[in-house]
């Protein structure tokens, strides 16, 4: 009688592992087939995949320019002119969205001798968007355009002790003024760019900016 019920334990004991056995191979192999078969695709695919398929909310085509987004940036490609290299720049805004930017009167040849002045006012409240807007402007012209970008302060400012005490008015290199305004507008007169606008509409000039520089948008 005991052998019999050990023989039953065993049994009921090895129907219970098979059957776990079961159930760690239905969790393990059956999402398989329901995973995305597809790569990860890089950004030239969806440049590529843009370029044969059409535009969407996320990617968009500007004058042979494909801009895709990518978190809360849209991310393009542009030519090195120094090393005819691919350099891929992202921005906060696609060009439709810079397109009604009020842009007034033009630079001088100044700002082809491959060097620039980033100024702003130091006594101003609210730096927070204007440092950004520096910043971008700074590393698209830096990295992707080869131009020499030098910080400077449009007065004086214990922050300010170590560079460039400048603006449009003091001096005739070329100068871009970064200016906490409530008329978004850029203004372009012989060696000076005055970039107006509050928080995001100050940066919808910086892009616009961008664009032009790179010939992804025109006069």
């Amino acid at each position: 009688m005991e052998k019999e019920d050990k023989e039953g334990s065993d049994k009921t004991f090895y129907i219970a592992i098979a059957i776990i056995a079961c159930i760690i191979l239905v969790i393990i192999i059956v999402p398989r087939f329901f995973e995305r078969e597809d790569p990860i695709k890089t950004f030239n695919d969806l440049v590529e995949d843009t370029i044969k398929e059409g535009e969407t909310e996320d990617r968009r085509i500007y004058n042979g320019f494909v801009f895709i987004k990518e978190g809360n940036l849209w991310y393009s490609q542009v030519q090195n002119p120094d090393t005819n290299e691919l350099y891929k720049f992202g921005v906060r805004f696609n060009p439709y969205q810079v397109e009604n930017v009020t842009i007034e009167g033009n630079v001088d040849e100044s700002f082809r001798t491959g060097r620039v002045y980033i100024t702003f006012d130091p006594h101003d409240e609210e730096l927070t968007y204007v440092s950004l807007a520096a910043a971008e402007l700074t590393l698209n012209l830096a990295r992707a355009m080869g131009i020499k970008v030098l910080p400077a302060c449009m007065s004086e400012h214990p922050a300010c002790v170590n560079i460039s005490i400048l603006s449009c008015n003091s001096t005739d290199q070329p100068v871009i003024e970064i200016i906490n305004d409530p008329e978004t507008k850029l203004t372009m007169d012989g060696n000076c760019m005055k970039v107006q606008g509050t928080e995001f509409e100050l940066l919808k000039v910086i892009d616009r900016i961008i664009f032009r520089a790179y010939g992804i948008m025109s006069e």
